[in-house]
């Protein structure tokens, strides 16, 4: 009698089987979670953008609103590469998503474009500040002061 070594059409298919079912669970998972993970990347960069900005209206407080009601806004860098943006001022890097591509503002069409920035608000004599970011359609700012 041969000694015969291997697996069995049988046990291929039921390793196939379970595998197929192992997969289809995880996959919407994982999908899940690099959605998760994008988001909070997202939320990192407004957090660092808010925080650029912050320093430069500590830098520059004759730029801060006057009255209530009132807002100031400086940019993260624009497709003119403005003297005035966080970039140029060295208050905070390149902003990229996170395919690494450079998206200090968003081109949404040829006559539009969507802008990162700093904003800070006075009301009640406080100022509130926040950031918005317009990397891709994938993700925008979802703040109020947000357009």
């Amino acid at each position: 009698m041969k000694n015969k070594k291997g697996f069995t059409m049988v046990e291929l298919l039921g390793v196939i089987t379970i595998l197929g079912i192992i997969s289809l669970v995880c996959i919407p998972a994982v999908g899940g979670l690099l959605k998760k993970a994008g988001d909070s990347y997202y939320k990192g960069i407004e957090k660092n953008v808010k925080s650029a900005g912050i320093d430069y209206y500590t830098d520059n407080k004759n730029l801060l609103p006057s009255s209530n009601g009132e807002t100031a806004i400086v940019y993260v860098g624009d497709e003119t590469d403005s003297k005035d943006a966080l970039v140029n001022l060295s208050y905070i890097d390149n902003v990229v998503d996170k395919d690494k591509k450079v998206c200090n503002y968003y081109n949404l069409t040829a006559n539009k474009e969507k802008y990162s920035y700093s904003i800070v608000i006075k009301e009640n004599n406080k100022y509130k500040y926040t950031s918005c970011l317009s990397c891709s359609e994938e993700y925008q700012s979802e703040d109020k002061y947000c357009d």
